[in-house]
């Protein structure tokens, strides 16, 4: 998603005289087609490359570099200032700074004279993406796509911003002027520059720079956080904010969470109004399913038309959960409708989800199915991310599950093979990022591992392939000892040594348009633990949520996920275990009982036997009865029962 800031500092003097000079800089965050037409003859070495966006730019007249050793030896060789540039394939404004200034050959000129150019997907990368984002908006250069910073040879950024017209516009610079000065700045005052890079460095470092921490884990910080909601909360538009106006499904999912353990109706309602304006409104594709990235406006009326893989695979897990909770079909409808655009849509023949599908209002505001079949589908970043893959997971073992419908279990059954088969390493335990025509490449981020281990445990839940569950576990581990701060708790983003050419390790901590990996990790070990009864995971989950409380009390909107874990941490987790034969009707009529009803604090296992199907639930050393009757399995769920022994 662009994020918008409205200004853009020049520490290092570049635009006046003045050290203390600030200009403002409008970042328009709406996103447009890009072209779908074939490139000319690549004029650059990105053509070696798979990233859809890299590729894009193969044919500009810039001497674009990948991120890696080649670009940075040239700018150490060559004692010059490093210009990078972070976007991602379906980024309108990336593409107007490509056709604007990446094609004009003075512009180009400059950049390939003066500096060593860098071009980095976010997507592809986040890690890089997540340092240099916070770096950015640390200066007070703002945030948003395309990122463009000058660096040192040394990686340091010194300046940056993120849209800059080929020549000044309004308030805006123009990016020839800019490169000018900049590479002036690089002649004739060099140390200057060298030093604001080095203090923007430190506060980085120390950004990131997390102490131990501990304390008891309070249900009270759970009520702080709703009330944090209620004071956001529009109660006429649903949603939480201002315009533009973002989904984020994990904070619905906290809220449909905090209302099921404490039986606070507000905190319900909250949540339905939202998805209800949602569904009604322009940001929902009534005609071919799905959602759109954002709306420009808080009424959920004008949408930017781009749609993700991750946003539609989140939201359906959240309407397929308040569809649980509330009974209401139309939520119901609204999952099945956006499950179906993603296998329609979004699917790869092979297997796999591609990544997003661009923003083509075109396509978009034609009134229905028969008029969109005559026009091509919206340009496509075809690439499989397995963090994002992992999230399709999750949605459709949910729908298979809750919705009774074989073919999402078939899809998420078939989506998980793909993983396995192409992105994952076995012997060890490695599982990488991005797969795209027959090249894996990147080894996964905290995110992938979380993310692809929640899909395998709701996959597990929905098919009770005890496969599921060894790879989740393994996937879990293998976090653990990647990315898990043995020290503090919390995780961080990348490996230790992943990408040494970082200037600072980046870690997982509060939650945007994705939920943070930590907190994801988080409620995995602690799902995990209830499962296979791994106390290891346990205590890491403990110490995470410890580490995590102060923060979850002082910004609970920023830790909507870790909340949820908290909360799920505090409640009483039950521990459905169903034994018969697994395609049994009387198996089935029990697991449908435990399917229809929102049971965010239980797990469900299944033990293949060739007796009558029973069931048992267990809460901490207490379980029920074996039952094999689905009405009085429902009763023990909505503790209407006895515990038994």
């Amino acid at each position: 998603p662009c994020r918008r800031r409205t200004r853009i500092w020049s520490r290092a003097s570049i635009i006046t005289a003045s050290p203390a000079s600030a200009i403002r800089l409008l970042v328009l965050c709406s996103l447009s087609v890009f072209a779908g037409a074939a490139a000319p003859p690549p004029a650059n070495r990105l053509a070696q490359e798979k990233s859809p966006y890299l590729i894009q730019h193969a044919a500009d007249l810039v001497d674009w570099h990948p991120w890696g050793p080649e670009a940075f030896a040239k700018a150490e060789r060559e004692n010059k200032p490093i210009f990078l540039s972070i976007g991602f394939s379906t980024c309108h404004w990336c593409h107007v700074m490509q056709r604007e200034s990446f094609a004009n050959p003075a512009i180009a000129t400059l950049l390939n004279e003066r500096f060593v150019a860098v071009l980095v997907d976010r997507e592809e990368r986040p890690d890089i993406d997540r340092v240099y984002m916070s770096a950015a908006e640390g200066a007070g250069w703002g945030g948003g796509w395309p990122l463009n910073l000058w660096l040192t040879p040394k990686l340091k950024p010194f300046f940056g911003g993120t849209y800059f017209p080929p020549k000044p516009r309004g308030e805006l610079p123009g990016l020839k002027d800019m490169l000018v000065r900049v590479a002036e700045l690089w002649r004739t005052r060099r140390d200057d520059a060298i030093r604001d890079s080095e203090d923007i460095g430190g506060a980085l470092e120390a950004s990131f720079r997390v102490e131990p921490s501990s304390g008891p884990l309070r249900a009270a910080t759970l009520d702080t956080a709703f009330r944090a909601y209620r004071l956001a909360f529009d109660p006429e538009h649903g949603g939480f904010g201002g315009a533009p106006r973002f989904p984020m499904p994990a904070n619905l999912s906290f809220l449909l969470r905090y209302s099921t353990r404490t039986g606070n109706k507000e905190a319900r309602e909250m949540v339905e109004r939202t998805l209800r304006a949602m569904s009604e409104g322009g940001i929902h594709d009534r005609v071919g399913g799905g959602f759109h990235r954002y709306a420009t406006d808080a009424a959920w009326k004008v949408p930017h038309y781009e749609k993700l893989l991750a946003d539609n695979a989140q939201l359906a897990s959240v309407y397929l959960e308040a569809y649980q909770a509330t009974r209401d079909p139309e939520h119901a409808r609204v999952a099945r409708k956006t499950l179906d655009y993603l296998l329609r849509d979004m699917a790869r023949p092979g297997g796999g989800f591609h990544t997003a599908e661009d923003a083509d209002e075109d396509y978009y505001t034609l009134p229905n199915a028969e008029a969109r079949s005559q026009r091509p589908r919206p340009a496509k970043d075809d690439k499989i991310l397995a963090g994002y893959n992992g999230l399709a997971v999750s949605a459709l073992a949910k729908g298979a599950r809750i919705l009774d419908e074989p073919r999402y279990l078939q899809a998420a059954e078939k989506t998980a093979s793909f993983l396995r088969e192409n992105l994952y390493d076995a012997k060890t335990g490695i599982l990488y990022r991005r797969w795209r025509d027959g090249e894996r490449k990147v080894p996964g981020f905290a995110e992938d591992y979380a993310f692809t281990a929640a899909g395998l445990i709701d996959l597990y839940e929905a098919d009770f392939d005890p496969q599921r569950l060894a790879w989740a576990t393994r996937l879990a581990e293998t976090q653990q000892a990647l990315f898990y701060d043995e020290k503090s708790g919390g995780y961080h983003s990348t490996a230790a040594g992943q990408d040494e050419d970082l200037i600072v390790r980046p870690r997982e901590d509060a939650d945007g348009a994705l939920p943070s990996a930590g907190a994801v990790a988080t409620m995995n070990a602690l799902r995990l633990s209830a499962l296979t009864g791994n106390a290891g995971f346990a205590r890491a989950a403990e110490k995470t949520l410890s580490h995590f409380g102060e923060r979850m009390s002082r910004s609970p909107r920023d830790h909507p996920a870790m909340l949820g874990a908290l909360g799920f941490k505090l409640a009483e987790t039950k521990k459905i275990s169903v034994s018969g034969a697994p395609d049994a009707a009387d198996t089935r009529a029990l697991l449908r009982e435990v399917s229809r009803r929102y049971l965010p604090n239980a797990v469900v296992e299944l033990t293949p036997k060739k007796k009558p199907a029973k069931a048992t639930v267990c809460t901490g050393t207490a379980c029920s009865l074996p039952t094999g009757e689905p009405a009085a399995l429902g009763r023990l769920l909505d503790g209407k029962a006895p515990a038994g022994n």
